[in-house]
C-alpha cells in the first residue's frame, strides 16, 4: 500500500520537486488551488510521520 495517494502525490511532487507555482500544480492535477494547497499539505504530513515518527498535525505547531 502506498503512503500517498495518487492526487497527493502529485501535488507533492508538482510543488516540492518540480517547482511549479501553486496555479500550475492545480492545473495539472486538475484541482482548484486550494485543494491543491491541501492535498500537499496531508501528504507532507504523511510524509513526515513516516520518516519521523511525527504523530501530530503541522497545524498543532503553527502559531497564529
Amino acid at each position: 500500500m502506498s503512503l500517498l495517494d495518487e492526487a497527493e502525490y502529485q501535488a507533492v511532487k508538482a510543488r516540492y520537486i518540480d517547482n511549479l507555482s501553486w496555479f500550475k500544480v492545480s492545473q495539472r492535477i486538475y484541482f482548484s488551488d486550494r485543494w491543491s494547497k491541501k492535498l500537499a499539505q496531508r501528504g507532507l504530513e504523511k510524509v513526515a510521520r513516516a520518516l519521523f515518527g511525527v504523530d501530530k498535525s503541522i497545524e498543532d505547531y503553527m502559531v497564529s
